[in-house]
């Protein structure tokens, strides 16, 4: 496994004894890999949310505000859009760019969601999540694809 720039990744170890069978398995541990491009600390983390925003979370990407802002994006538009404005050192800023470039192809403006898309594909190192996922939707959008209705993130793949 190559560590790529931008990637969060989780890992776990497994001990395991001549014969196969495992003797110790290691916690789920999440790792980063720093940005190429930019600087930022590191990812945020529940441990890692300041105490008052502790309930809300900070980075309008994850589950909790993303569901709990509404699915219809009235709630979460805003979020995302003073994310951008005043998190540009965040490490999940392309991220957040991400989402918000899928919920213009969800929301019925893909000219737009492409030219985000395209501005990630651009910008990020060629074996990034975001990178390879945003290609992806391109790809999508360009033979006439419908949005794709649930984000997950794409492996970079050279096929």
């Amino acid at each position: 496994m190559t560590i790529e720039p931008g990637n969060i990744y989780s890992v776990t170890v497994s001990a395991r004894d001549k014969n196969g069978t495992v003797l110790s398995v290691s916690p789920l541990t999440r790792l980063w890999a720093p940005w190429e491009h930019r600087k930022s600390g590191p990812p945020e983390t529940p441990e890692t949310r300041d105490a008052h925003d502790a309930h809300d979370g900070g980075t309008p990407i994850y589950h909790g505000i993303w569901w709990r802002t509404g699915i219809n994006g009235k709630g979460l538009r805003p979020r995302i859009d003073e994310f951008l404005q005043k998190s540009k050192t965040a490490y999940e800023y392309e991220y957040v760019e991400f989402g918000d470039a899928w919920l213009h192809w969800r929301d019925g403006d893909p000219k737009t969601a492409r030219k985000k898309f395209a501005a990630l594909v651009k910008k990020l190192p060629k074996k990034n999540v975001v990178r390879a996922t945003a290609q992806m939707f391109i790809d999508t959008l360009d033979n006439g694809g419908a949005c794709i209705k649930r984000l997950n993130f794409q492996a970079y793949s050279d096929d």
